[in-house]
């Protein structure tokens, strides 16, 4: 009992999550204490902040974990993989894009028509108009069209898209595959 441990008063406030207990603080003096609704309310305060910074922590570490999945999947990816608005601004991409164009994730974020500048010209108005499509709501696959690489390389890549929608099923924009096909190519024209 307190008495035998030489304690006069203790407090037990439990640290509660969503009115669910998750820990428990102990107060403890010598002393024989009166209770004190103020500094029983100090208490209680200090209890639900405790419990508030416990759970953004909590949040804080699933986020991190959730972080740290997504990055393992999305730039480990083989294909060169981004996230478009549907104002056609890019919001996302892999590191893939700098092995398959030559141009780095910055370097595509600062390009004001991405991907049009990679696009080769001969192609860009076909490319142009699927992209408006994709902003749109459509879907497709295996597009092929013509790249320029940044050293000046000419690839072939084919291009699969789709639209991305939140929870509620309002889009997002669209999200678009592009895979090098250039060795398939070659291998087409080598048989005719």
């Amino acid at each position: 009992t307190t008495l035998e441990l030489g304690l006069g008063t203790v407090v037990v406030l439990p640290i509660k999550i969503d009115n669910d207990p998750v820990a428990v603080m102990l107060f403890a003096t010598t002393e024989e204490l009166v209770a004190d609704e103020d500094l029983l309310d100090l208490f209680e305060d200090v209890s639900l902040q405790l419990g508030r910074v416990m759970e953004r922590e909590r949040v804080k570490r699933v986020l991190s974990e959730k972080e740290r999945q997504f990055r393992a999947i999305a730039d480990y990816t083989y294909g060169w993989e981004d996230w478009v608005d549907l104002e056609g601004k890019l919001l996302w991409i892999n590191p893939a894009v700098e092995r398959i164009t030559g141009y780095s994730p910055k370097e595509c974020f600062e390009m004001e028509d991405y991907p049009l500048s990679i696009v080769h010209r001969d192609h860009r108005e076909e490319v142009e108009e699927l992209l408006e499509g994709a902003r749109s709501g459509t879907s497709g696959k295996d597009v092929q069209f013509r790249i320029v690489k940044k050293e000046g390389d000419v690839k072939w890549v084919a291009i699969s898209w789709q639209s991305l929608l939140d929870d509620q099923g309002e889009s997002l924009g669209y999200r678009s595959s592009l895979r090098d096909i250039t060795a398939q190519k070659m291998s087409e024209r080598a048989l005719i």
